[in-house]
């Protein structure tokens, strides 16, 4: 290789090298812009104090919320369709009573779905001793069928019919009684969904989860912080999976939601419901602040790992202040960037610059190799 091939091959690799050293460099200076957050006060509490806390701990642009417990409000319950149809039945007006079946406030499904056992039941029922009344033997199994697939209170309503409709419902709650049962696994999109089943005579917490469930048609509710409810009515004759995913619900309908969990005692850092106030309040960091067992607590949610990242928990004395900064400050210690100069490529980049410019320096400045010429004559 001749001088200048080498001092062109080690310019090429001194460029290389400073590249490496750049890079690290460039990449720190292009950082993203500071991220949304939000500082959520939970019932009672000083917000004001709780943001300027976050806002001086820096790391994103804050701005302030407030959750506040209520209590869920009560679905109404078809009372007076329910007693129109005991009513009709009484009366012996078979006819209007399958007639007031098809109220829409008598709908199985959205009595179960609403919790409604009692009134589902009469419905069931009354429905089922007016079929009979009727002659239509094959609906009126059908209608006492349901009640005892779902295994609702049946006892009130049958007391009410005749010893001939008693004997029907007996004759299917027996044979629902004596078939296997069948085992369904449930799962959800997103996973930690809470599902009942006919009204919540069975439920399960969290999903993915298995329940045993006599075979027939059952109503599934599945629901979720965070994304709106779902019911699905399937008929279940064997073991099978169940699998379903729920649709992101409006924001405003997520706040509601997130008041009415606190209203039944869900914890503020629960990690569902942190990860609904990040929905509700369209921010990719959350800071709840709240009080709890005479103590102030913190915890900071980040959308982009999809955990609970850090959590505080300081005397009363020390108030909100103290712990919201300790989360906030704890987030930025760890998602902060290094300065370039502390990584090792860095110094590697360094040695390996400063040793491919000795080279070149030295392939410039030596002399050139002595040449002799050997001639020979005759």
């Amino acid at each position: 290789m001749s001088q200048i091939t080498t001092i062109r091959f080690a310019a090429l690799t001194m460029t290389v090298v400073l590249a490496a050293i750049m890079l690290p460099g460039v990449v720190h200076a292009d950082d993203e812009p500071e991220p949304r957050g939000v500082v959520v006060t939970v019932g009672e509490g000083d917000g004001a104090v709780a943001l300027e806390a976050a806002r001086e701990a820096g790391g994103a642009v804050w701005r302030p919320a407030a959750i506040t417990a209520v209590a869920p409000p009560p679905v109404p319950g078809p009372d007076a369709a329910v007693e129109a149809l005991r009513g009709f039945y009484l009366d012996a007006d078979f006819l209007r009573c399958l007639s007031q079946l098809s109220d829409r406030t008598l709908d199985r499904t959205a009595l179960l779905s609403n919790g409604h056992l009692d009134a589902a039941a009469a419905v069931g029922i009354y429905g089922g001793a007016c079929a009979l009344g009727a002659a239509d033997t094959d609906l009126a199994a059908s209608l006492l069928r349901e009640v005892a697939v779902a295994e609702l209170p049946a006892t009130a309503a049958l007391e009410v019919v005749s010893p001939d409709v008693q004997r029907v419902a007996e004759e299917e709650r027996r044979a629902i009684a004596e078939a296997d049962r069948v085992t369904v696994r449930v799962t959800s999109q997103p996973a930690g969904a809470a599902v009942a089943v006919d009204g919540g005579g069975r439920r399960c917490a969290a999903t993915p989860c298995e329940l045993s469930l006599t075979p027939g048609e059952h109503v599934f509710v599945v629901e979720a912080l965070g994304f709106a409810r779902r019911t699905e009515r399937r008929d279940m004759r064997e073991d099978a999976s169940l699998e379903l995913a729920l649709d992101p619900a409006p924001s405003d309908v997520v706040t509601n939601q997130l008041a009415h969990a606190l209203g039944r005692e869900v914890p503020p850092d629960d990690a569902l419901f942190v990860r609904a106030a990040s929905r509700a309040f369209g921010a990719r960091l959350v800071v709840l602040s709240f009080e709890r067992g005479g103590r102030h607590h913190a915890a900071l949610y980040d959308r982009a790992s999809g955990h609970i990242v850090a959590e505080a928990s300081v005397a009363d004395d020390e108030g909100p202040e103290v712990a919201v900064g300790s989360v906030v400050n704890e987030w930025r210690g760890q998602t902060e960037s290094t300065p370039f100069y502390q990584h090792p490529l860095f110094w590697i980049a360094t040695v390996g610059a400063a040793i491919a410019a000795g080279v070149i320096v030295f392939l410039v400045v030596a002399p050139p190799d002595p040449r002799h010429d050997i001639v020979f004559g005759n």
